[in-house]
């Protein structure tokens, strides 16, 4: 799997920018936050170029490769959903003072 150093990158990049423009709004009464996804079932991990396909072992399909990839990286061992995502952002919606956070939403992934 190539490109892992600049997909990371853009990941804490994204952080440090929600942090920084949380504190320039922040008094026009405007939150930012980061919503940080685990494992989600989407193309990334599910596509004919996912990542539970470049995962899979020798003589494993991509749905045992998905499994297994959900039983091993995440304690509570089930990948999260758009609507997992979604329902954090409903929230945030509503939360006049959540702001300046990155929220895992990932079954544990980033324990």
């Amino acid at each position: 799997m190539s490109d892992v150093s600049a997909y990371s990158a853009s990941k804490f990049a994204v952080i440090g920018f929600t942090n920084s423009l949380a504190k320039e709004v922040a008094k026009e009464g405007i939150t930012v936050n980061a919503l940080c996804p685990g494992i989600v079932g989407t193309g990334m991990w599910r596509g004919d170029d996912g990542l539970a396909k470049a995962f899979a072992k020798e003589g494993e399909t991509e749905e045992q490769s998905w499994e297994r990839n959900q039983e091993s990286l995440l304690p509570q061992g089930e990948a999260q959903t758009p609507e997992d995502m979604g329902a954090l952002v409903v929230y945030l919606a509503s939360a006049a003072h959540v702001t300046g956070q990155a929220i895992a939403v990932d079954g544990g992934f980033g324990l």
